[in-house]
């Protein structure tokens, strides 16, 4: 969930697998007959009011092997992406 907070910001980017889709939130109503219900009453919103229920998508979907590799590279470019910027001023 805390990926949802971050998704959409400038210069953010998710890497990975689709999540387990867990962006949920049930409640607990106990019965006469000691049983449970369990009802699903909220989702996830991020900060723009967006739903999320299901997986999360990632903007590079990756195995695993690839995903912290990528990543890297992604950091890397932002970083000198900011430099160039950084030395044209």
């Amino acid at each position: 969930m805390a990926a949802i907070a971050f998704i959409g910001r400038p210069h953010t980017r998710v890497f990975g697998l689709p999540s387990a889709g867990l962006t949920t939130a049930n409640k607990v109503y106990p019965l006469r007959d000691r049983a449970f219900l369990v009802l699903t009453e909220t989702s996830v919103q991020d900060r723009t009011g967006k739903d999320y229920v299901g997986a999360i998508m990632p903007d590079e979907q990756l195995g695993s092997a690839g995903t912290e590799t990528a990543a890297q590279r992604w950091l890397a470019d932002q970083c000198a992406q900011q430099d160039s910027a950084n030395h044209n001023q």
